[in-house]
């Protein structure tokens, strides 16, 4: 047994205890969600904001959510500056350990506090995945792994002299599962520590490309993905000057040289290859295909609903869509078009309806409101298994007509699909000048005229009534079209404004509607490459 292989089962062992609670807790959903509700506001009862709130008076749900109103970042702000000024007993009676940056969608960098507790609600979700793909997919378990790495950030803290950002991604497991993970990454977090953003794609082939036992990719967006592929084409002169200078086996230099598909050297250099994690709903959805086409045969699971605040919901083998990770925190759910008095809870949720995620974390944040939208695709006994579809809170707003992320994804799926355009990849950039949209579009087999493309996405957007009225007095022009010969520059145009930005690309979330900071410089890059209807 290869040391991989044993390293891995050992790692999906230790997990298994956390699976079988899950399991068993679909069966309850609501037992669960209450203890584990009563659990954070007795553990946070002494805190300032638990006294501000009077968690100690506490006594079920509903008064939890009629004492506790919903909030954004903006509101645990200023607590959380306190926090980062050295103030201990805030948002949580348990030690903050330090804070994890993330970026907001309109606004720059948040810190979201990490306590012990939160980095278990954390662990809880990560065993139960790693223990049902290692046991479905024992193949995942013969090689080593490539986790998107997320650069360590040195030595940066707040006024208080906490910690900005863990030193790499794997804190968030269990210790013991930490030196698992570390003897299994292809690629670690100090090896890429001085790369330039400009030079990551290239830089994480380089590495990856001598991996030959790779068994599983781990990635958040599959662009991240079809983007570093694509660097074996387009940086093949320098890949092959590397090799030669390494002592690196001559079956892989001769892989590298040869004149076969990309996809055929792919599989040639990673012959284990057996999974890729990565986004697939949303946005993440259109560059699918694609990914599929660079690695035919290799399974492609959709990771669950994770963000620096919260682990949402657990990616299950042979299972549609995700489950909610009910250990993990407390959620709440606010039908899209819905009051806040018609909030629900996990087990009241109805199949094929929309909400907004809420989520009462062990890390202090309380009815916090992620904007994250899902729909709701079956259960698993009493939990629901979601979808994310988009941001709730990304809205273009140039005239009053509110177009929403979430809408914009299902109108341009919806219409694509009826035109049977699969491969096609979009962008839908707002244009303030005129004022009005522009939708670009690009596909290796455009059959469909650019008119009738456009005439179909202009009737699903027109389902928003404000959108609708905007276009027929004259408050918005129609929306134009353009058509963009390489799918890669849609990609590129976007992913490069963030990256300049200060975005880790790594991180960047695909998107169909830009939103209005970036619009410019898009607009700026793309219309000259493409033709105008």
């Amino acid at each position: 047994m290869s040391l991989s292989r044993l390293l891995n089962t050992a790692w999906m062992l230790s997990c298994r205890r956390a699976h079988t609670a899950f399991f068993r807790a679909t069966r309850q959903a609501r037992l669960t969600q209450t203890s584990l509700l009563r659990q954070i506001l007795n553990s946070n009862r002494d805190c300032r904001f638990g006294r501000r709130y009077d968690f100690a008076s506490i006594q079920d749900v509903d008064q939890f959510c009629s004492s506790v109103p919903l909030a954004d970042y903006s509101e645990f702000e200023p607590d959380i500056e306190d926090i980062c000024a050295g103030k201990s007993g805030i948002l949580t009676s348990e030690a903050v350990r330090l804070l994890e940056p993330t970026s907001g969608t309109t606004s720059g960098r948040r810190l979201i506090p990490y306590t012990t507790s939160l980095q278990q609600q954390f662990q809880r979700g990560i065993n139960v995945w790693i223990a049902d793909l290692f046991s479905h997919r024992p193949a995942v378990r013969q090689g080593r792994a490539y986790w998107s790495v997320t650069p360590a950030i040195e030595n940066e803290k707040t006024s208080g002299g906490l910690a900005i950002g863990f030193a790499e991604d794997t804190e968030y497991l269990h210790p013991i599962a930490q030196k698992v993970a570390r003897r299994l990454l292809a690629i670690t977090a100090d090896q890429m520590l001085k790369v330039d953003q400009k030079q990551v794609f290239y830089e994480t082939l380089r590495r990856l490309i001598h991996v030959r036992d790779l068994s599983l990719i781990s990635v958040w967006s599959p662009t991240f993905l079809t983007s570093m592929a694509y660097r074996l084409e387009v940086d093949s002169e320098r890949i092959h000057h590397t090799l030669r200078k390494s002592d690196y086996s001559r079956d892989l230099l001769e892989i590298v040289r040869s004149n076969r598909p990309l996809p055929d050297k792919l599989r040639a250099i990673w012959p284990q290859l057996a999974v890729i994690s990565c986004w697939a709903d949303g946005s993440a959805a259109y560059h699918i295909p694609q990914l599929q086409a660079l690695f035919p045969n290799i399974e492609i699971q959709p990771k669950g609903l994770i963000s620096t605040e919260a682990f949402v919901s657990i990616p299950l083998v042979n299972c549609k869509g995700s489950a909610l990770a009910i250990e993990s925190h407390f959620f709440e759910f606010q039908p899209v078009d819905g009051a806040e008095s018609s909030v629900r809870l996990a087990h009241e949720l109805i199949e094929g309806h929309q909400y907004k995620v809420i989520v009462t974390t062990g890390g202090g944040l309380y009815r916090y409101q992620t904007q994250d939208v899902v729909t709701i695709v079956g259960h698993i006994n009493e939990t629901p298994l979601i979808q994310f579809c988009g941001r709730g809170d990304q809205t273009i707003d140039l005239v009053g007509e509110k177009l929403a992320d979430f809408f914009v994804e299902d109108a341009v799926r919806n219409a694509l699909t009826e035109l049977r355009l699969r491969n096609a990849r979009v962008l839908l950039v707002p244009d303030a000048e005129k004022p009005g949209y522009r939708l670009f579009v690009s596909c290796s087999q455009l059959m469909v005229p650019a008119s009738e493309i456009r005439d179909a996405v202009e009737t699903r957007l027109s389902d928003n009534p404000y959108y609708k009225h905007a276009v027929q007095v004259g408050q918005l022009s129609p929306l134009s079209i353009t058509i963009v010969e390489h799918p890669r520059e849609l990609v590129q145009a976007y992913e490069d404004q963030l990256a300049s930005s200060g975005v880790r690309r790594g991180d960047i979330k695909p998107t169909i509607l830009v939103p209005r900071q970036y619009a410019d410089r898009v607009l700026k890059r793309l219309l000259p490459l493409g033709t105008k209807n």
